[in-house]
């Protein structure tokens, strides 16, 4: 289990609903994995 906590978080959501998940990225115009990477490094 070396999955960043923001990945686990995401694929949850994902799992509940992935309109808002995938809206949300969209917006950002990043994509689903970049994002959690992006906020795994910023909590690090």
């Amino acid at each position: 289990m070396s999955m960043p906590a923001a990945e686990s978080k995401a694929s949850s959501i994902n799992s509940r609903d992935p309109r808002p998940f995938w809206t949300e990225t969209a917006r950002r115009g990043l994509r689903p994995r970049s994002l959690a990477a992006l906020t795994a490094e910023g909590r690090s």
